[in-house]
């Protein structure tokens, strides 16, 4: 048997949630940008205001703990800011993408028994009757001491994501406060503050992904850039800005074959597809400076397990060692040892 073990960030005990290590960069940095869309931008406080507000009206309706909230929004900048509106609501967020079959998204809903969602007036008529919807209202005043009220713990829910399953069937996956806390860990211990300043989020928050996009930038104090999806990139007006591309090898293959990347891109992450030697090879004569991670992990294992860097321009360090705690095994083709 050949395996892999180390100490990871998962041997740490967490004593506070994702949404107050958010929380807690907005106070040193209420006014650097957290997060820009096509239509503007979204600082840090605005980012804890807005995300309070959604706590606030939540809080309202006394929902138990680690209840499941869907999260129905068009990709723009207020998605951040709901997501973490609900975890200090103590409730765990379910990601929704308003561009999948709508039955998929009734099917999300019944398994995780969410009855509230955050959505807009025009997406919430697509809606079940039984949900009852949830607007964003940046006027609310949220009361501080909610998040006294609301304290929360790393061994409480954090989101419901769903993968595909091998059945074809919806499988839902719980993660954990501190499960995303030891991947923050470890992208801080991996990336530079500077290299997670300007993170490009074009994946849909229904694929885990985007756990790392959206939160690795917000609790180092950078900023999220939301794309329409990663192809928008191409033509994203601070594109020249961007420190970070984390994206699949399929869909980056699309990028290069259309565009070209920014020369100067710093990082890129690729992960849940093998990652074939040509594109390696392409991305470095458009990036010569990168830093290219190969990246793999089951949505259990809170997005990446494994991983491995481009470290010379002829090889490619296979995406096979391990990032946190965990003990990885190889198998034969006959799933031995």
């Amino acid at each position: 048997m050949q395996s892999m073990k180390g100490i990871r960030p998962g041997n740490q005990t967490y004593s506070h949630t994702l949404h107050t290590a958010v929380f807690t960069q907005a106070m040193a940095t209420p006014q650097n940008p957290a997060v820009i869309d096509e239509s503007g931008m979204m600082d840090y406080q605005c980012l804890r205001n807005v995300a309070l507000s959604i706590t606030q009206q939540l809080s309202e309706l006394n929902l138990a703990k680690e209840t499941a909230v869907g999260v129905y929004l068009p990709r723009n900048r207020y998605i951040p800011a709901s997501l973490l509106g609900i975890m200090a609501a103590d409730c765990a967020y379910l990601p929704l993408d308003p561009k999948h079959p709508l039955a998929r998204t009734e099917l999300l809903l019944e398994i995780a028994e969410a009855k509230y969602v955050i959505t807009t007036m025009e997406l919430a008529s697509r809606l079940p009757k039984s949900i009852t919807p949830v607007f964003i209202d940046e006027n609310v005043r949220p009361d501080e001491a909610i998040l006294q009220r609301n304290a929360g713990n790393a061994a409480q829910l954090a989101y419901f994501i769903f993968t595909s399953g091998s059945t074809g069937v919806p499988k839902g996956v719980m993660i954990e406060h501190g499960n995303v806390l030891a991947l923050m860990r470890w992208a801080h211990q991996t990336y530079t503050r500077e290299q997670l300043s300007q993170v490009a989020c074009g994946t849909s928050i229904t694929f885990d992904l985007s756990v790392f996009e959206i939160f690795a930038p917000l609790t180092q104090g950078g900023c999220v850039h939301m794309l329409a999806d990663p192809l928008a990139l191409l033509q994203w007006h601070k594109r020249d800005d961007i420190t970070l591309l984390n994206t699949v090898p399929s869909v980056i293959n699309e990028i290069v074959k259309i565009g070209e990347l920014p020369s100067h891109l710093p990082i890129i992450n690729l992960a849940g597809e093998p990652l074939p030697m040509h594109l390696v090879h392409t991305l470095r004569q458009q990036c010569p400076t990168a830093k290219i991670f190969n990246l793999y992990g089951p949505s259990e294992d809170t997005t990446y397990s494994t991983g491995g860097r481009s470290w010379c321009q002829t090889c490619m360090q296979p995406s096979a060692r391990h990032l946190r705690d965990d003990t990885v095994i190889f198998l034969t083709p006959r799933a031995m040892p």
